[in-house]
């Protein structure tokens, strides 16, 4: 299934995600540049993964990375 519009994709899938045979949904959108005025962090990529997983420890309630030794 090939989709051009938000309304087709929405029905689409909808039904991939409720029915019992798989679908492939291929997405033909306008080329956009606007992501790029979006505002980037200054963290570091490796403590934005620590300080993700502490935020998960915290709002689930279980370790993730446990302690070594």
């Amino acid at each position: 299934m090939t989709v051009t519009d938000l309304a087709v994709f929405q029905r689409e899938m909808e039904a991939a995600l409720t029915g019992a045979v798989l679908k492939f949904i291929v997405c033909k959108i306008e080329e956009s540049v606007t992501h790029r005025e979006i505002a980037r962090t200054d963290l570091d990529p490796l403590e934005n993964k620590y300080q993700f997983v502490r935020y998960l420890e915290r709002t689930e309630g279980r370790p993730i990375f446990r302690g070594r030794g």
